[in-house]
């Protein structure tokens, strides 16, 4: 039995190397530890200790050491995959043994890749299969107009559209030919949908520059040409429960003097 210290990004975090027992099960793998191998680093945690391939943390709970490391590599974090507790850090993948680090390191790159490739492509099947009740799924913006000019705000309708590679909400043209502001306004952006209020773009001279990398306005004396709003999955996710939270479940009190 060995203690090791795993490299973390501000601390370490001591772990018990050992041999497993025979009864001994990793709940990542869902294998018996002494004879569960897994495939893409075959090898043991450590070179001068190819029989301690179980991995005990401070919580008392028991993995196979390579299969708990790539998952801490993997999901950026060092808590126990079973009861969630430990360090909130993340492992460093460069100051774990050279035997194996380096193929850690492009294998975790390759996978996290895999992940967020999935993670949009499902994100856009949802999409697909919200044509049909797009009029469900609303997004609003808001233009604030700087401090002495009038309207002070304005708001504005969008259109979800899926794309094959992103989804962006749109608004249409003839909303953009009513913006009453001018190509010099100093303005700024804000969407926002029922329930919450979203991170609004630096200010700008509308039709004289971009708001922000999410964002894309274009404009010139004649007025807005048109204005999208690129959609992260976490906001995609977001405007999707709210689409389909019940209404019923909200209501405004209105407290007066």
């Amino acid at each position: 039995m060995t203690t090791i210290e795993l490299p973390l990004l501000r601390s370490k975090c001591a772990v018990t190397l050992h041999p497993p027992s025979a009864d001994a099960e990793c709940p990542i793998m869902q294998e018996p530890i002494a004879s569960a191998v897994l495939q893409p680093f075959p090898r043991p945690y450590l070179a001068d200790k190819p029989t301690h391939t179980a991995m005990t943390l401070q919580c008392n709970h028991t993995f196979h050491a390579m299969a708990l490391v790539y998952h801490w590599a993997r999901n950026r974090n060092v808590l126990c995959p079973v009861c969630r507790t430990g360090p909130k850090q993340r492992l460093v993948i460069g100051r774990l043994p050279k035997e194996w680090r380096y193929s850690m390191a492009a294998r975790v790159r390759r996978q996290r890749m895999q992940d967020r490739a999935e993670e949009e492509q499902n994100n856009h099947q949802v999409a697909v299969q919200l044509q049909g009740t797009v009029s469900r799924l609303e997004l609003s913006i808001l233009i604030e107009a700087e401090a002495g000019v009038s309207p002070p705000a304005w708001n504005l309708r969008t259109q979800f559209v899926p794309l094959a590679d992103s989804m962006i909400f749109v608004v249409p043209v003839e909303d953009l030919r009513q913006i009453p502001y001018t190509h010099d306004t100093v303005i700024r952006l804000v969407p926002y949908t029922d329930l919450c209020r979203l991170q609004p773009s630096s200010w700008f001279r509308a039709g004289s520059s971009s708001p922000g990398s999410n964002f894309t306005v274009n404009g010139d004396a004649r007025g807005f040409h048109h204005m999208h709003l690129f959609v992260s999955e976490e906001l995609f996710a977001m405007l999707i429960a709210d689409a389909f939270v019940p209404p019923a479940r909200f209501h405004m009190i209105v407290l007066s003097d």
